[in-house]
């Protein structure tokens, strides 16, 4: 049992370098236009989850804060946002 976590703890580590590096490869080739000012207040956004990667990309870097499940499929997306800016 303790080197099936092991493994798991590896892969969710190489993942979230190998995640983030594809998604700063795949935001090179976007073309976005943004309509509206980024609000200076806090505000909580909602968005499909069809959304999340070019926001993944969009946003980096800027201090926001996501809301992602605790369970291994949400470590699948935190990790990577960690790795790109995102608390």
């Amino acid at each position: 049992m303790k080197k099936n976590s092991f493994i798991i703890k590896i892969a969710f580590f190489l993942e979230k370098y190998f995640a983030a590096l594809l998604l700063y490869i795949l935001g090179f080739t976007y073309r976005y236009r943004e309509l509206g000012n980024f609000p200076k207040e806090r505000v909580v956004f909602s968005f499909w989850h069809r959304n999340q990667i070019p926001l993944l990309y969009f946003k980096r870097n800027k201090g926001i804060t996501i809301l992602i499940s605790s369970s291994k499929d949400g470590e699948l997306i935190a990790g990577p946002a960690r790795v790109m800016g995102f608390n």
